[in-house]
């Protein structure tokens, strides 16, 4: 998998100037873990930019439809349609009452996926996606948080011993 990453970085590379464009969603375990922003799990108060709350990309389908990140997430997630609303306020409405649900799934995902994903690169947003159609949102905090904070206690244990 690894030199797959590698000869497509490549390819984008020698043939990009010719109009070839890839879009890789792999991430690597150790960015994930030091930067959890990137899988979507900012809560603001250790975020390294101090963001609590954001949507890194929005997908609008063909048919009106607007996504946060990816457009294969179970349709719960979300903003709405451009049919209802216009993109602003299907954005303001999301953060008000539902990016608390996009987040709980986030976290709950990266909570199971990164302790124990052994290889060095993760496909996040297909992972993200497909769990997205059987999560179990049950509305409350389920202790993610106490996770992500011991990952981040002891990545920074590691980088003050190295």
């Amino acid at each position: 998998m690894c030199d797959l990453f590698l000869q497509l970085c490549d390819l984008g590379q020698l043939y990009g100037t010719r109009g070839l464009s890839f879009s890789l969603t792999f991430r690597t375990k150790r960015f994930l873990t030091e930067h959890p922003c990137a899988a979507y799990v900012c809560n603001g108060a250790r975020c390294h930019r101090g963001v609590a709350k954001e949507i890194k990309k929005l997908v609008i389908r063909e048919d009106g439809t607007v996504f946060p990140e990816s457009p294969m997430l179970d349709p719960r997630f979300a903003l709405g349609s451009l049919y209802e609303d216009r993109l602003g306020g299907l954005v303001a409405n999301y953060f008000a009452d539902g990016y608390a649900q996009f987040d709980r799934l986030c976290r709950s995902v990266y909570q199971t996926v990164i302790p124990t994903w052994t290889s060095p690169l993760i496909p996040w947003n297909e992972i993200l996606c497909e769990r997205s159609w059987t999560f179990a949102d049950a509305g409350a905090p389920d202790g993610t948080c106490q996770v992500l904070d011991q990952l981040t206690r002891t990545r920074i244990g590691q980088s003050a011993s190295a």
